[in-house]
C-alpha cells in the first residue's frame, strides 16, 4: 500500500527535525524543535514503519526515546531493532532443507 501525502510529508518532517536537533545551538529553540518533533511521532508515529528512517534520523529519535512509536514492518518472532541498518531492513536467509 502507498503511503498517503500527509503522512509522506509528516515522515519527511520527522526525519528532517531528527537530522537538525543534534546541530542546534540555542538551548530554548532546540527545547522548542524535541518537542515539534514529539508532537510528530505521537500524531503519525504508528503509522510510519520505522525502516523508512535514515541512520541519523533513527540515532536522535532512539536517544529521545521515540523510536518505538513507529510501526515496525518485520515478521513477528524478530528483533526490528538488531535488523535494521541505516534505515532499511533485512531479512535473515532461511535455509532450504530440501535433502531428505
Amino acid at each position: 500500500m502507498s503511503e498517503s501525502q500527509d503522512l509522506w510529508l509528516q515522515r519527511q518532517a520527522i526525519e528532517l527535525l531528527a537530522q537538525h536537533i543534534p546541530f542546534e545551538t540555542d538551548p530554548s529553540t532546540k527545547a522548542e524543535c524535541i518537542e515539534e518533533l514529539r508532537a510528530l511521532v505521537l500524531r503519525a508515529g504508528r503509522h510510519i514503519d520505522r525502516s523508512q528512517f535514515g541512520f541519523e534520523a533513527r540515532q536522535e529519535l532512539q536517544r529521545l526515546h521515540l523510536w518505538h512509536y513507529f510501526a515496525d514492518s518485520m515478521p513477528p518472532g524478530m528483533q526490528p531493532d538488531d535488523e535494521i541498518a541505516y534505515g532499511h531492513g533485512r531479512l535473515p536467509v532461511e535455509d532450504d532443507d530440501e535433502s531428505e
